[in-house]
């Protein structure tokens, strides 16, 4: 279970290390690699029109999941849900 912390971590020091790599080299730039638009420059631009100007709402959901009867007890399961935004950030950080 240490080993694959380990990998994990290393896994995403590397990740962040190559895209910092990919915008020291071409910014916030279009450009292309092997004849295709950048998909992080897409990513990028399709972002800015995905902002919302005020946050979402988060409205709590209550749903009774089922109600079994034997011959005298009854027993009940009831769970709470909450639903999410469908975009980034998550609903806790607008807190």
């Amino acid at each position: 279970m240490k080993k694959l912390g380990l990998a994990l971590a290393l896994f995403f020091v590397c990740t962040q290390v190559l895209a910092l790599l990919h915008m020291a080299e071409h910014g916030f730039e279009e450009h292309e690699h092997k004849g295709h638009t950048c998909s992080i420059y897409l990513a990028g631009e399709q972002s800015q029109y995905c902002a919302s100007e005020r946050p979402v709402a988060v409205s709590r959901l209550d749903f009774v999941l089922g109600s079994i009867s034997f011959f005298v007890q009854t027993a009940t399961h009831s769970q709470d849900f909450f639903s999410v935004s469908p975009r980034a950030p998550p609903v806790f950080l607008l807190s």
